[in-house]
């Protein structure tokens, strides 16, 4: 479509004018980013809105940023999440580059992130976490310089500083002799069978990973530890489901996982 069609953007700008939905933004830049056009993303993060409750705190005084380069050192950020776990998760990489361009940053997270962001980024004194936007009244909102999106900063960020430190943290290890220790987490989709069409029926049948493969494939061969916390897997370890992310992430960290 963006290939054969470039007056597509000027229609996306008539919809939002007839109809605002930040979905049809979303998914235009998704389509975009797909065709290797990673202009994509300044629509696919752009989905903050006045009114949509996503962040019910008083009037800013100032307009937002989206580009992580133009926070200045001594600014105090405010800095809005608004996008899925996994993006939430994924944009978290931009967090020392925020704490290194501004003298203070606050970064609204998702409650079952809270803690495990808290310790991840311990070491970054100037960033504030906080989940309830209701502690912000409008003379505190006021002491705010800059604020922006987090999705915005992250897609802002220059292909060094993405990947710079990206595997930093990461163990390094050599296949050991002896059996790998696999985690799981599989899905056949989020939406139950009879609510969904033919054709995505047919979708999850080619995507999903049934449970006999597992049983054929790793039981009896590797050490395998189950993280889906739905339907169970007779014959591999499970846990239950966690009361947020950081008990994941202890759980991960605790069995040692491999793969």
């Amino acid at each position: 479509l963006q290939k054969k069609y470039p007056e597509s953007e000027h229609y996306l700008g008539k919809i939002n004018d007839i109809y605002y939905n930040p979905s049809i933004s979303h998914a235009y830049g998704m389509s975009k980013l797909f065709l290797g056009d990673y202009n994509g993303f300044k629509y696919y993060h752009n989905r903050y809105k006045k009114g949509d409750k996503t962040f019910s705190i008083p009037v800013f005084h100032v307009s937002p940023i989206a580009d992580i380069y133009r926070v200045k050192k001594d600014d105090k950020l405010l800095v809005l999440n608004e996008q899925g776990m996994g993006d939430e998760i994924l944009f978290s990489r931009v967090f020392p580059l925020l704490s290194n361009h501004s003298k203070e940053v606050h970064i609204k997270v998702k409650d079952t992130f809270l803690k495990y962001f808290k310790e991840k980024y311990a070491v970054y004194k100037n960033i504030r976490f906080f989940t309830n936007p209701n502690n912000y009244n409008q003379k505190t909102v006021n002491e705010f310089t800059a604020w922006g999106l987090l999705g915005d900063f992250f897609a802002s960020m220059t292909e060094e500083d993405m990947f710079i430190n990206a595997n930093k943290d990461v163990k390094k290890f050599k296949l050991p002799d002896e059996k790998l220790k696999i985690g799981i987490s599989y899905s056949h989709g989020t939406l139950s069978d009879e609510k969904e069409g033919e054709d995505i029926l047919k979708i999850k049948e080619l995507r999903g990973v049934p449970q006999e493969w597992f049983k054929d494939n790793l039981i009896g061969k590797y050490d395998v530890v189950d993280f889906t916390y739905s339907t169970k897997i007779d014959g591999i370890k499970a846990y239950t489901f966690p009361k947020d992310f950081y008990e994941t992430y202890k759980n991960l960290k605790k069995e040692n996982i491999n793969l």
